[in-house]
């Protein structure tokens, strides 16, 4: 089972969380970082999983990245991430909106392997669509 990391704990993130672990994935498997200690307690209460509010710390050991931050802090985030994720390489998910895969490549490195996803909420309950 593979490391998954979610940079933002917010409404996609929690959805995409919760349908992960309804499907059996082990909480122990996903973390997510949010500057916001109460999302993440939130987070680690509800479900268990790891949390932390240093982005770089979260991604270091994932072998997915889900950038799930809202467009407008997008960049900085990647920034940011650039040289922990060209450490390992993982696969890099994008839910943020209206964020092409082309400036995802110029904000990271164009070496990582990055995936634009469009899901939705209903995803919580394995009722959700993904465009990607």
């Amino acid at each position: 089972m593979k490391n998954i990391t979610f940079i933002g704990a917010g409404n996609m993130a929690r959805a995409l969380i919760v349908g992960l672990i309804s499907m059996g994935y082990l909480p122990e498997k996903i973390t997510a970082s949010n500057p916001s200690s109460e999302k993440l307690q939130a987070f680690q209460q509800s479900f268990g999983i790891n949390v932390t509010s240093d982005n770089s710390e979260a991604a270091r050991h994932a072998d997915i990245v889900v950038l799930s931050v809202k467009p407008n802090v997008l960049k900085t985030v990647c920034e940011e991430l650039t040289a922990v994720l060209l450490e390992k390489k993982p696969l890099i998910v994008s839910v943020a909106a209206g964020v092409t895969t082309d400036c995802l490549s110029r904000w990271l490195d164009p070496a990582l392997h990055v995936v634009r996803a469009m899901p939705n909420t209903p995803a919580a309950v394995s009722a959700g669509a993904t465009g990607l």
